[in-house]
């Protein structure tokens, strides 16, 4: 794979260091000139010195690549004109009750207040309650808070979705975030100002899986007959919603007599997009981080050795988590770093993960 990054001239406009991914079909490209340019794909026109023009069921290999090279894009930009609505825009905050009632409305459901570096948990709140099945089983939860950890912060989050449902202005979550950070304490970590420390989305994502998985039997008769037949039947209902499963197969790398070992149904809530200066796409992320080295005993050697773990998905789960590792540790500056790359989803990179 060979990425080069190119200068396109456009009018009087020039596009400077665009990412030319040859592992990536023509048209992807194309469709990246459509978001810089708002020339649609048929209608471009790319020419590309001593090669010719740019055709979309060509392959790259045919074209002569240069970093730093000018290329010239031909086309009309889609007009992005404000047109005037055709019809008065209706506006549900000056309807009356009664026609509210005669009306389909939507609403939108509640924001929840960020109470001091907060928004790591409520933007995994709002995302696991985005699941309508999920959401049932929680207002369906009933009996009074039990002593266990998990029950209590199951029992908070329904008392929290019930202050959510009350009004359409957003939510304050101190109830439910007193007892997660009870039951959670590096949560309430604080610095020498008494500021609450920030903390990690993927952290609260994995305690509040671990709350609904084991905090109560959820029941699975709200669940939706297509999310049922993705996942466990007769399981708890976050299995049968967010878990998948893989096939892995361990191979030595230092020793081709030591025999391959499988294993058929490893389960997962999530999968980890691991971002570097490398990754374009989120499959490419996927892709890399279903492949991985562990140290283990090897028979035929008698001593550990580095075996290549490679996974596959063998069942996609209804709903899937995934996590974008943006961080690593820089050992030079001593300080946790964020890579701020952007990565392009397609529609299509399930493809690449079977």
């Amino acid at each position: 794979m060979s990425i080069y990054k190119v200068n396109v001239k456009f009018g009087k406009e020039v596009f400077k260091d665009v990412e030319v991914d040859t592992s990536q079909p023509i048209e992807s490209f194309l469709v990246l000139l459509y978001s810089l340019s708002s020339v649609p794909p048929e209608g471009q026109k790319v020419m590309i010195p001593r090669s010719g023009t740019l055709k979309v069921d060509a392959e790259w290999s045919k074209y002569k690549l240069k970093n730093g090279a000018t290329w010239m894009l031909v086309g009309t930009a889609e007009e992005k004109k404000i047109v005037a609505p055709t019809e008065k825009v209706i506006f549900a905050e000056d309807l009356t009750p009664e026609q509210l009632g005669t009306m389909k409305v939507t609403r939108y459901p509640a924001g929840l207040v960020n109470l001091g570096n907060t928004c790591y948990l409520n933007s995994t709140l709002q995302m696991l309650l985005s699941a309508p099945e999920l959401r049932r089983s929680v207002d369906n939860t009933s009996g009074a808070p039990a002593a266990q950890p998990n029950a209590r912060v199951l029992h908070a989050l329904r008392s929290l979705c019930q202050l959510i449902d009350r009004s359409d202005e957003s939510a304050l979550p101190l109830a439910f975030l007193a007892v997660f950070r009870d039951v959670f304490p590096q949560f309430g970590e604080q610095d020498g100002a008494g500021r609450y420390a920030q903390q990690d989305a993927d952290e609260a994502f994995q305690s509040l899986m671990q709350c609904l998985m084991h905090g109560s039997a959820l029941a699975g008769p709200a669940l939706d007959r297509a999310a049922s037949e993705s996942g466990t039947p007769g399981s708890n209902i976050v299995a049968q919603l967010f878990s998948g499963e893989m096939e892995s197969v361990l191979k030595c790398v230092e020793s081709e007599a030591e025999p391959e070992s499988s294993s058929p149904g490893d389960t997962f809530y999530k999968l980890s997009c691991h971002i570097d200066e490398k990754t374009n796409y989120l499959h490419d992320g996927l892709s890399s981080g279903l492949k991985e080295h562990i140290t283990k005993n090897a028979a035929t050697l008698g001593r550990d050795a580095v075996f290549e773990k490679s996974s596959r998905i063998s069942r996609l789960p209804f709903y899937l988590c995934i996590q974008f590792v943006r961080f690593w540790w820089n050992q030079k500056a001593q300080v946790k770093a964020k890579i701020s790359r952007v990565c392009t989803i397609f529609y299509f990179f399930f493809t690449f993960c079977f």
